[in-house]
């Protein structure tokens, strides 16, 4: 063998009498470090959960932020007004062309909606 050269032996796992048992023992390793990143993650503020709706903390800067979206889009100046929360959306009110006009968006800001209809 060449002096640069390396040997990277394995177990020999033929010799392993109940091979569950290192598998479970792995599972079980695998299954600990994933429950202490999901605590280390919840207590700490960073944890969503699985398909769960999480409101901003702050409305008003979820309406600035899509007043600044449509001043981007719009000829005109385009102001906040006032941000009210209802249903899980907000009704952002914005002040274009001397209108208030009710603009909805998701809590977190991500999507605007069309409209808003009561089904009842």
């Amino acid at each position: 063998m060449a002096k640069d050269a390396f040997e990277i032996r394995l177990p020999n796992f033929k010799k392993i009498k109940n091979p569950w048992a290192v598998s479970t023992i792995i599972f079980g390793v695998v299954a600990v470090a994933a429950i202490i990143i999901l605590a280390v993650n919840y207590f700490s503020g960073n944890f969503q959960g699985f398909c769960s709706i999480q409101a901003n903390s702050n409305p008003q800067q979820t309406g600035q932020n899509i007043v600044n979206i449509l001043n981007t889009q719009t000829n005109s100046t385009v102001q906040l007004e006032n941000v009210t929360s209802f249903s899980g959306i907000y009704e952002i009110d914005v002040l274009y062309q001397n209108q208030t006009l009710p603009i909805y968006s998701t809590q977190d800001g991500k999507y605007l909606i069309q409209g808003v209809f009561p089904v009842q």
